[in-house]
């Protein structure tokens, strides 16, 4: 059914719009909170992430904050690279965070339910990693502007909102997202750290205007907090 719809893009559209609408009421969340439609994850997904933070950090007294941690295989994999480290998992679907709570919890991992404004609750942390969080997918690939169902002020807002539990000289992970991080107001605060990723995978990627990209390559996924 599903790949019928996508081949024509104004009901597929449609379809995910109302898939939306009722994942919203059955969390009870506000009617633009939810990102993703589906909490497809799996343990060690991200490799050449995890390597790179066991590489960089000292393994102890570090904080790590998994945005958008569905059902919490990316905080399982981050306790086995980091140890000694605290790991937060944080979701809005309150399923998810039940599975994650029931099957990873432990003494340095925990899972935190996402509610209006709570972020700041949580305290500062050294590193967030948001993976395939900040975007809709796979939508946007069949639309050249995105302003309808994921703005670019959105996006923005919830970077802004990271920035401000991010620790000076944290280290902010954010991969297949449908912006680029450099558009945003406070990426002036960051730079940009090289290091041995994957190849860049297409994405469909949209400028500050919610303009489609034509042939962009994301190979800036790694940013340092300068202050």
């Amino acid at each position: 059914m599903k790949r019928i719809l996508k081949k024509v893009p104004f009901f597929y559209l449609a379809y995910k719009k109302l898939q939306y609408r009722r994942l919203t009421r059955k969390n009870k969340l506000a009617g633009d909170s939810l990102l993703q439609s589906a909490s497809t994850t799996e343990l060690n997904r991200h490799p050449d992430i995890f390597n790179e933070l066991n590489s960089r950090l000292s393994k102890e007294n570090i904080r790590v904050l998994s945005f958008g941690c569905s059902t919490g295989e990316e905080c399982k994999s981050l306790s086995e690279y980091l140890p000694e480290a605290e790991i937060v998992g944080i979701d809005i679907n309150k399923k998810s965070i039940e599975i994650a709570r029931s099957n990873y919890s432990s003494e340095n991992v925990q899972f935190v339910l996402k509610e209006p404004k709570n972020l700041n609750s949580l305290g500062k942390f050294d590193v967030i990693i948001a993976i395939s969080v900040l975007c809709k997918h796979p939508e946007a690939e069949l639309i050249n502007d995105i302003s309808s169902i994921f703005p670019f002020e959105k996006y923005e807002s919830i970077v802004s909102e990271l920035d401000q539990i991010l620790n000076k000289e944290g280290l902010l992970f954010i991969r297949s997202s449908n912006f680029r991080f450099k558009d945003t107001l406070i990426s002036d605060q960051y730079e940009v750290v090289s290091w041995n990723n994957r190849n860049p995978e297409p994405f469909p990627k949209f400028d500050s205007n919610n303009v489609r990209l034509d042939a962009y390559e994301e190979r800036e996924e790694l940013f340092r907090k300068k202050h």
